[in-house]
């Protein structure tokens, strides 16, 4: 008789074990087969994410950011209630702004991955954001790339599925170093250890051939036309797609920054991104134009912040070359400044009239000063004419 109770007891444990798992994986639009099925089944049997009322999951709707600020907390232990909360999340919010984490407060709204490496980040310990919060997840593994695990291949921008978010955040619970929510710090973090984590670019844009000849078109408006006995040769190579000048290595912001830009500017094919090693400068040239710059970033190595941006022949017949334009506009966002319409109407309105004029992108002021004014410069925080005095 003692033996049949165990039996019954035993049944009983199991088959409840059979419940939580049947209702983790009822789903009805969560196959077995789907690729996040077991993270889903992981995080409802955690009580980190629930279903909705239809018996779905909706694993293809994009999280919001007070959905994934939720689970991500729940993923850490149960969190205390708060008394009159104005809403559900409120008390999530709260953990996250105490521990100096990223969030907009807008709650509704879609994130992407990039905003998830930097919450991610926060949550170890770290301050880091965009490119850098991406190489400190991948190379914590705390994440992976969706087509490698490059910076690129991480596809920052894309906007996270719920399924997703469940999937990075049981990744983030099974690698973690510490099982507390930890302080993001108030500056920004040491980069060296991340900084051997490629951008992952190679957009095959130049032949070997086509390299030869831009190369060849330089030395020739430099003086050094004899290609095979010019001691000066190996001042010219290429990295990927990004021309180098000078000797020795560009830093690995540089590079990593220059490389962003010629991939943004992938579908302009006789736009090159160059990088004068010694003088720590990011230039945007025309291949037809040889050594006739368009654009550069002078570089601040101390801080990898830059002293200001400078352009040249804009002009075609008397007007803004579009082209130009344009590509100027990715090379700007490339290099992490947004910049849109209201870059562009200014910059051809300071070059219609010389007038120097302002636009403000992030928290920041940028002073255009006109070509006609003996320079076209773009400076931050003050005009470039007052700098220079």
């Amino acid at each position: 008789m003692k033996y049949l109770k165990v039996q019954i007891i035993a049944l009983l444990i199991g088959s409840l074990f059979l419940i939580s798992s049947a209702s983790a994986a009822s789903f009805k639009d969560v196959p077995s087969t789907h690729w996040a099925n077991e993270s889903i089944i992981w995080a409802v049997d955690q009580g980190i994410v629930t279903g909705l009322e239809d018996g779905s999951f909706h694993p293809a709707d994009y999280v919001t950011e007070e959905a994934f600020v939720a689970m991500f907390v729940r993923a850490y232990g149960e969190v205390p209630e708060i008394e009159d909360a104005p809403y559900w999340s409120y008390k999530y919010y709260k953990i996250v702004q105490s521990l100096n984490y990223p969030f907009t407060g807008m709650r509704d709204s879609k994130v992407n991955r990039k905003w998830v490496a930097e919450f991610i980040s926060a949550s170890q310990g770290k301050n880091y954001t965009k490119d850098d919060a991406i190489r400190y997840v991948l190379k914590k593994q705390l994440a992976k790339g969706k087509t490698e695990a490059t910076v690129i291949g991480y596809k920052g921008l894309d906007l996270v599925t719920r399924a997703e978010a469940v999937a990075m955040i049981k990744n983030v619970i099974e690698k973690r170093e510490s099982n507390e929510l930890l302080s993001r710090p108030m500056s920004t973090s040491d980069t060296s250890e991340i900084e051997d984590v490629p951008m992952g670019i190679s957009t095959d844009k130049y032949t070997d051939e086509e390299k030869e000849e831009i190369i060849d078109g330089i030395r020739r408006r430099a003086g050094h036309d004899n290609r095979l006995t010019d001691p000066h040769r190996s001042d010219y190579r290429f990295d990927g797609d990004v021309l180098l000048i000078g000797k020795g290595k560009p830093t690995n912001f540089m590079l990593a920054k220059a490389k962003k830009i010629s991939y943004a500017l992938k579908d302009y094919h006789e736009l090159y991104v160059l990088i004068n090693v010694e003088g720590s400068v990011i230039g945007l040239n025309d291949i037809n134009k040889a050594s006739d710059g368009i654009l550069a970033f002078w570089i601040n190595d101390d801080n990898n912040s830059f002293y200001y941006i400078q352009y040249w022949n804009l002009y075609e017949n008397r007007d803004l070359n579009a082209k130009y334009v344009d590509g100027i506009v990715k090379v700007i966002n490339a290099y992490g400044i947004p910049v849109g319409d209201t870059f562009v109407k200014t910059l051809k309105a300071t070059e219609s009239d010389g007038k120097e004029r302002s636009f403000i992108s992030g928290s920041t002021r940028y002073y255009i000063t006109s070509v006609s004014l003996g320079a076209g410069i773009i400076a931050p925080n003050e005009p470039w004419i007052r700098k220079k005095n």
